[in-house]
C-alpha cells in the first residue's frame, strides 16, 4: 500500500508542482495558437455574413417555420480548454500532452465546422425565403456586386406588430463663423461639422454619452477653430455641431434646407465622426464625394503630417450615407 501510495505522488507531482520555466518558454506557442483561434473567429464571421456581397439575413422577431438562424457559439470556450489542456500537456508530457492535443484539435474541427455549417444555415434560409417570392438567390447574390445592380423587390408579405411612441422636442444646431483674411475669398466658406448628439439614457436605464461618437468629433473641431483662430485662413470657416445625428442626420438636413451661409458659395465640408483612439496610424479613411480634385487635396494635406488616404473601398455599412456630410453632398457641395 505504501509503495502505491508513493506511485501516486509521483505521477501526480509534475500536475502539482509544474515546471514554470517551461511553461515560459512555451509562451510563442501560446501566442500563435491563440492567434489561429482569432483567424478561426474571423472566419466564422465571415461564413456567417453569408456568400459573395456578405449580406447577413436577419430574421427577427419571429423566424418563420422551416428557416433555422445559427445561435450563439460555445467554440471559443472549448478551443480554450483544449489550449489550456495542451499547454499542461507540454509541461508535464505522458499521456496528458497527448489528451491535450487531441483536445484541442478536436475543438478547432468543431469550431470550423460550426462555422461552415453556419454559412450553410444562413445561405439556406436565403434560398428559402427567395424562393418563395420565385427569385434565385445565388443568381441575385452574384449580381450585387455589380455597380449596375438595382434592387429587386420580392413579392413578399410579412404580418406583424409594432408598437411606438412620438415624443417632440427641441434641439439646435450650434455654428460659429470664422471671417476670411481676403476680402474676395472671404465671401466663400468652409465648414468643420461634427454631430454633438448621442443616444443620451437608453430604455435599459443606462446613458450613453457618446465619448468617441462624437464627442471626439466635436473636440476635433474645437482645436481646429481654436488654431485657425489665431491665424485665419482666405476663405471663412464656419463650425458646425449639428444636433440629432443619431435620429437620421436630421440637424445637419435642415441646415441644408435654411443654410445660414450660401451653399452656391460653400466650397467644402470636413465632417469629424468618431476619431481615431486606439493610437498612433499611418493612414486616414475618407467617405464623401468622389471627386478626383478634393481626393488630390486630401492626400497633400495627409502627406503633410505623415498619413496616406486608405484606398478606396466597399462600404457594405452604409457609413457614407450616416453621417453628417451626406445632406450637403446631396445638395451638391463638396464633402
Amino acid at each position: 500500500m505504501e509503495e502505491l501510495w508513493h506511485s501516486l505522488l509521483k505521477l501526480i507531482e509534475p500536475v502539482i508542482i509544474p515546471d514554470w520555466a517551461a511553461l515560459i518558454s512555451l509562451l510563442p506557442v501560446f501566442i500563435g495558437i491563440l492567434i489561429l483561434l482569432w483567424i478561426l473567429s474571423t472566419i466564422r464571421r465571415f461564413a456567417q455574413a453569408g456568400p459573395s456581397h456578405r449580406v447577413k439575413l436577419r430574421v427577427a422577431p419571429v423566424t418563420p417555420a422551416g428557416l433555422h438562424m445559427p445561435g450563439p457559439s460555445w467554440s471559443p470556450a472549448l478551443a480554450a480548454a483544449g489550449l489550456f489542456l495542451l499547454m499542461f500537456g507540454l509541461v508535464v508530457g505522458g499521456l496528458l500532452l497527448w489528451v491535450g492535443l487531441l483536445a484541442l484539435v478536436l475543438s478547432l474541427l468543431f469550431w470550423l465546422s460550426e462555422g461552415l455549417r453556419d454559412y450553410d444555415s444562413v445561405e439556406a434560409t436565403a434560398t428559402r425565403l427567395f424562393a418563395l417570392a420565385g427569385k434565385d438567390f445565388r443568381f441575385l447574390a452574384a449580381g450585387a456586386d455589380r455597380l449596375d445592380f438595382q434592387p429587386v423587390p420580392l413579392a413578399l408579405r410579412g404580418i406583424g406588430s409594432l408598437r411606438s411612441a412620438v415624443r417632440r422636442l427641441d434641439q439646435w444646431n450650434v455654428v460659429g463663423l470664422l471671417p476670411g483674411r481676403d476680402p474676395a475669398l472671404a465671401q466663400d466658406a468652409v465648414i468643420l461639422s461634427a454631430h454633438w448628439d448621442h443616444f443620451g439614457k437608453g430604455a435599459d436605464g443606462a446613458i450613453y454619452p457618446g465619448a468617441v461618437d462624437n464627442a471626439t468629433g466635436c473636440a476635433g473641431v474645437l482645436v481646429l477653430a481654436k488654431a485657425l483662430a489665431a491665424k485665419p485662413p482666405a476663405r471663412s470657416v464656419l463650425f458646425f455641431f449639428p444636433c440629432a445625428e443619431e435620429h437620421g442626420l436630421l440637424g445637419s438636413a435642415a441646415y441644408v434646407e435654411a443654410p445660414l451661409w450660401p451653399l452656391a458659395r460653400t466650397r467644402l465640408v470636413i465632417n469629424l465622426e468618431s476619431l481615431n483612439v486606439v493610437g498612433p496610424t499611418r493612414d486616414i479613411g475618407l467617405l464623401g464625394t468622389p471627386e478626383p480634385g478634393l481626393r488630390t487635396l486630401c492626400d497633400k494635406a495627409a502627406a503633410a503630417v505623415g498619413l496616406t488616404l486608405t484606398p478606396p473601398r466597399p462600404d457594405p455599412a452604409g457609413l457614407c450615407f450616416r453621417t453628417d456630410h451626406f445632406p450637403f453632398a446631396k445638395a451638391g457641395v463638396p464633402a
